[in-house]
Protein backbone atom coordinates (compact mmCIF):
# COMPACT_ATOMS: atom_id res chain seq x y z
CA UNK A 1 0.00 0.00 0.00
CA UNK A 2 1.50 3.29 -0.95
CA UNK A 3 0.11 6.57 0.85
CA UNK A 4 1.82 9.27 -2.02
CA UNK A 5 0.97 11.89 0.47
CA UNK A 6 3.97 11.22 2.95
CA UNK A 7 6.18 8.94 0.54
CA UNK A 8 5.00 5.72 2.85
CA UNK A 9 5.09 2.53 1.31
CA UNK A 10 3.69 -0.27 2.99
CA UNK A 11 6.08 -2.80 0.90
CA UNK A 12 4.69 -6.42 3.15
CA UNK A 13 7.39 -9.64 2.55
CA UNK A 14 8.40 -8.32 -0.57
CA UNK A 15 11.73 -6.49 1.47
CA UNK A 16 13.91 -8.05 4.10
CA UNK A 17 15.34 -4.82 5.47
CA UNK A 18 19.30 -5.37 5.50
CA UNK A 19 18.43 -8.82 5.42
CA UNK A 20 18.79 -11.80 3.32
CA UNK A 21 15.25 -12.68 1.99
CA UNK A 22 13.50 -16.33 2.71
CA UNK A 23 13.28 -17.12 -1.09
CA UNK A 24 11.07 -20.53 -0.68
CA UNK A 25 9.54 -21.68 -3.52
CA UNK A 26 8.79 -17.90 -4.66
CA UNK A 27 8.64 -16.97 -8.50
CA UNK A 28 11.77 -14.70 -8.17
CA UNK A 29 11.36 -13.34 -11.36
CA UNK A 30 7.47 -12.00 -10.31
CA UNK A 31 9.17 -11.01 -7.16
CA UNK A 32 12.17 -9.00 -8.73
CA UNK A 33 9.62 -7.19 -11.57
CA UNK A 34 7.09 -6.20 -8.09
CA UNK A 35 10.55 -4.73 -6.35
CA UNK A 36 11.30 -2.49 -9.80
CA UNK A 37 7.43 -1.60 -9.56
CA UNK A 38 8.05 -0.90 -5.58
CA UNK A 39 11.13 1.40 -6.32
CA UNK A 40 8.78 3.54 -8.98
CA UNK A 41 7.22 4.97 -5.85
CA UNK A 42 10.40 6.37 -4.78
CA UNK A 43 9.48 6.29 -0.73
CA UNK A 44 10.86 8.54 2.00
CA UNK A 45 9.54 5.65 4.48
CA UNK A 46 9.06 1.72 4.26
CA UNK A 47 7.59 -0.14 6.48
CA UNK A 48 9.12 -3.63 5.90
CA UNK A 49 7.27 -7.22 6.24
CA UNK A 50 10.25 -8.11 8.41
CA UNK A 51 12.73 -5.35 10.30
CA UNK A 52 12.14 -1.92 11.34
CA UNK A 53 10.52 0.93 9.42
CA UNK A 54 12.99 2.18 6.80
CA UNK A 55 14.08 5.88 6.53
CA UNK A 56 16.67 4.64 3.43
CA UNK A 57 13.75 2.61 1.71
CA UNK A 58 15.52 2.71 -1.99
CA UNK A 59 18.45 0.60 -0.68
CA UNK A 60 16.47 -1.55 1.35
CA UNK A 61 14.38 -2.20 -2.23
CA UNK A 62 17.45 -2.03 -4.28
CA UNK A 63 19.19 -4.61 -2.03
CA UNK A 64 16.55 -7.13 -2.13
CA UNK A 65 15.94 -6.99 -5.86
CA UNK A 66 20.11 -7.20 -6.45
CA UNK A 67 20.12 -10.12 -4.21
CA UNK A 68 17.43 -11.88 -5.77
CA UNK A 69 18.77 -10.75 -9.05
CA UNK A 70 22.36 -11.99 -8.60
CA UNK A 71 20.46 -15.44 -7.32
CA UNK A 72 18.92 -15.86 -10.50
CA UNK A 73 21.71 -14.72 -13.02
CA UNK A 74 24.48 -16.84 -10.97
CA UNK A 75 22.01 -20.12 -10.70
CA UNK A 76 19.90 -19.67 -13.95
CA UNK A 77 23.48 -19.75 -15.68
CA UNK A 78 24.17 -23.20 -14.02
CA UNK A 79 21.54 -24.32 -14.57
CA UNK A 80 21.50 -23.57 -18.34
CA UNK A 81 24.87 -25.17 -18.41
CA UNK A 82 23.99 -28.17 -16.29
CA UNK A 83 26.50 -27.64 -14.17
CA UNK A 84 26.61 -29.22 -10.66
CA UNK A 85 25.04 -27.04 -8.11
CA UNK A 86 27.41 -27.74 -5.29
CA UNK A 87 30.07 -26.54 -7.65
CA UNK A 88 28.35 -23.55 -8.60
CA UNK A 89 27.69 -22.77 -4.93
CA UNK A 90 30.93 -22.90 -3.74
CA UNK A 91 32.29 -20.46 -6.86
CA UNK A 92 30.02 -18.07 -6.74
CA UNK A 93 31.12 -14.71 -4.80
CA UNK A 94 28.42 -14.07 -2.55
CA UNK A 95 30.85 -11.30 -1.07
CA UNK A 96 28.42 -8.72 -1.70
CA UNK A 97 25.85 -10.49 0.82
CA UNK A 98 27.22 -12.69 3.05
CA UNK A 99 27.63 -10.04 5.55
CA UNK A 100 23.92 -9.94 5.69
CA UNK A 101 21.72 -11.39 8.45
CA UNK A 102 20.54 -14.47 7.67
CA UNK A 103 22.50 -15.19 4.59
CA UNK A 104 24.10 -18.13 6.77
CA UNK A 105 20.97 -19.45 7.60
CA UNK A 106 18.89 -19.16 4.30
CA UNK A 107 21.52 -18.41 1.35
CA UNK A 108 22.19 -21.66 0.51
CA UNK A 109 18.65 -22.57 0.53
CA UNK A 110 17.55 -20.00 -1.33
CA UNK A 111 20.21 -20.31 -4.30
CA UNK A 112 19.34 -24.10 -4.61
CA UNK A 113 15.68 -22.85 -4.85
CA UNK A 114 16.51 -20.98 -7.88
CA UNK A 115 18.84 -23.22 -9.47
CA UNK A 116 15.89 -25.73 -9.46
CA UNK A 117 13.06 -22.54 -10.37
CA UNK A 118 15.45 -21.66 -13.52
CA UNK A 119 16.62 -24.91 -14.76
CA UNK A 120 12.19 -25.55 -14.42
CA UNK A 121 11.55 -22.63 -15.88
CA UNK A 122 13.45 -22.77 -19.09
CA UNK A 123 12.16 -26.20 -20.25
CA UNK A 124 8.64 -24.50 -19.70
CA UNK A 125 8.79 -21.29 -22.01
CA UNK A 126 11.28 -19.35 -24.03
CA UNK A 127 12.87 -16.75 -22.74
CA UNK A 128 13.92 -13.46 -25.02
CA UNK A 129 17.48 -13.17 -26.08
CA UNK A 130 17.89 -9.94 -23.68
CA UNK A 131 16.28 -11.04 -20.20
CA UNK A 132 14.92 -8.44 -17.94
CA UNK A 133 15.95 -10.22 -14.58
CA UNK A 134 19.02 -11.26 -15.19
CA UNK A 135 18.54 -14.98 -16.31
CA UNK A 136 19.25 -15.65 -19.82
CA UNK A 137 18.03 -18.94 -19.83
CA UNK A 138 17.91 -20.21 -22.90
CA UNK A 139 14.72 -20.72 -24.94
CA UNK A 140 12.92 -24.29 -24.91
CA UNK A 141 13.51 -26.28 -27.93
CA UNK A 142 10.44 -27.84 -30.13
CA UNK A 143 10.90 -30.74 -31.50
CA UNK A 144 10.68 -29.83 -35.26
CA UNK A 145 7.67 -30.21 -37.31
CA UNK A 146 7.05 -33.47 -39.26
CA UNK A 147 5.73 -32.76 -42.96
CA UNK A 148 2.22 -33.65 -43.04
CA UNK A 149 3.09 -36.64 -45.46
CA UNK A 150 5.42 -38.28 -42.32
CA UNK A 151 2.35 -38.22 -40.07
CA UNK A 152 0.77 -41.34 -39.20
CA UNK A 153 -2.74 -41.71 -39.96
CA UNK A 154 -4.51 -43.35 -37.10
CA UNK A 155 -4.68 -46.84 -36.98
CA UNK A 156 -7.90 -48.34 -39.41
CA UNK A 157 -7.75 -45.35 -41.22
CA UNK A 158 -7.07 -45.49 -44.84
CA UNK A 159 -3.69 -44.50 -46.31
CA UNK A 160 -3.08 -42.61 -48.85
CA UNK A 161 -1.20 -43.02 -52.34
CA UNK A 162 2.11 -41.36 -52.74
Amino acid sequence: MHVPARRVLFAGDHVFRGGVPFVGQADSRSWIAALDRLLAFDPAVMPPGHGPASTGPRADLQLTRDYLAYLRATMGEAARNMEPFDEVYRRTDWSRFEHLPLFAAANRMNAYNTYLLTEQQAKQRPVSATPRDGCACPPARMPPERPAAARRAPPGAPRRAR
